[in-house]
């Protein structure tokens, strides 16, 4: 009888330093378990306004850019060269972009191509085969399986190098920017 008392009590008070522990450190990372939703809320504040991490996406996006950049033939281009910051046997290239109210900026040296900056503002020129200037701010939602509550939208990487933004105007897509970090 007695060691079955103590197995009870032994097991009791195992039980209950494990339940403390569990709560002690939930309280410590101010976990909170939310359920999820289809609707993104995004918090205000200055340096994160608006911001969703989609990596996948952005490079996609980034890959589009750089073939209407590379194959679109409407463009009417300007180019700079200099030498690199960096080592003064490479030469860089700016490329300059435009065709009515769209600007590509690209930069490239011989082992190197990438987008700078951008700035869409024709429905010519599709990130993808349904995402483009003209479309409605529900489509782009279906498109990415998540709802927005503004009127400008920021879409990027982690580490907030390659940003896309949206600017809706009556739920209606009016410009795209794309800003790229190159060094």
């Amino acid at each position: 009888m007695k060691k079955a008392l103590l197995f009870i009590i032994g097991t009791s008070i195992l039980f209950i330093s494990c339940k403390e522990k569990i709560t002690k450190s939930e309280k410590e990372t101010n976990t909170e378990i939310k359920p999820e939703t289809n609707t993104i809320k995004i918090e205000q504040s200055n340096e994160d306004e608006n911001y969703i991490v989609l990596d996948s996406v952005t490079n996609s996006w980034i890959s589009s850019l750089e073939n209407i950049s590379k194959k679109d033939k409407r463009f009417k281009i300007k180019l700079e060269t200099s030498k690199n910051d960096h080592d003064s046997r490479v030469i860089d290239t700016i490329r300059t972009m435009t065709f009515d109210k769209t600007e590509i900026i690209t930069y490239s040296t011989d082992s190197y191509y990438g987008i700078w900056t951008a700035d869409i503002n024709n429905a010519e020129f599709p990130l993808w085969k349904y995402i483009r200037v003209g479309m409605k701010q529900y489509e782009l939602e279906k498109t990415l399986a998540k709802g927005m509550d503004h009127d400008t939208i920021k879409i990027g990487n982690l580490e907030k190098t390659s940003i896309f933004e949206f600017y809706f105007k009556k739920g209606i897509l009016e410009r795209i920017k794309f800003d790229g970090y190159i060094d």
